[in-house]
């Protein structure tokens, strides 16, 4: 119970660290990627709110990934995606 506690405020503190998407004009995929990836979503869920495949969603991450713009965690037993400070 208290280790389902301690996760909640974990939580609750990656959420308001987390830094705000300036988006461009033009908002690719990839920003969308970007913007979605908020310790919540996995890739089946991007791809759903996206509107394109997990293959597709797979490259964007991997992209942002290697940019060091996001990083991939383990959270109830899936993997969910999280932007970092830049």
């Amino acid at each position: 119970m208290i280790e389902k506690a301690i996760l909640e405020r974990l939580e609750a503190l990656v959420q308001l660290s987390l830094p705000s998407v300036t988006l461009p004009d033009k908002e690719t995929n990839e920003i969308k990627v970007l913007r979605l990836c908020d310790y919540n979503q996995t890739r089946e869920d991007i791809a759903k709110a996206i509107g394109i495949t997990q293959n597709q969603v797979d490259v964007l991450l991997n992209s942002l990934r290697k940019s060091g713009k996001i990083r991939s965690v383990p959270k109830d037993g899936t993997t969910v995606y999280i932007r970092l400070r830049r």
